[in-house]
């Protein structure tokens, strides 16, 4: 079982839940905050957390050791994403949303 527990926000586009997590490469990246089935899931798009919260791509390690269900990143999920929000990358600044959970904000 974890011993860390990542904050979710709320995506200011599709209202999805999302949280930024480090990864082993270096920098955060945004992912949907739900699980899915990594049997499931795109290549490319299948990463997994680490005991020390740092997230790894899973097609950087042998198949044999996947998780049943890994994290995808967000930009695949949200149809208002491009690339250019990547470029910006959004703020960690957050405000309470109209239903009081808190919603990521970008810098522009």
């Amino acid at each position: 079982m974890r011993s860390w527990k990542p904050e979710t926000i709320i995506c200011q586009y599709c209202s999805m839940e999302v949280v930024w997590l480090p990864t082993i490469y270096g920098g955060n990246k945004l992912f949907d905050a739900k699980m899915y089935p990594t049997s499931e899931s795109a290549r490319g798009n299948r990463f997994a957390a680490k005991r020390n919260g740092s997230v790894v791509d899973l097609d950087d390690i042998h198949s044999n050791r996947w998780p049943a269900e890994c994290l995808h990143l967000h930009r695949y999920s949200c149809s208002e994403y491009n690339a250019d929000m990547e470029a910006r990358i959004w703020t960690t600044k957050q405000s309470p949303g109209r239903d009081g959970r808190r919603i990521a904000e970008p810098p522009f």
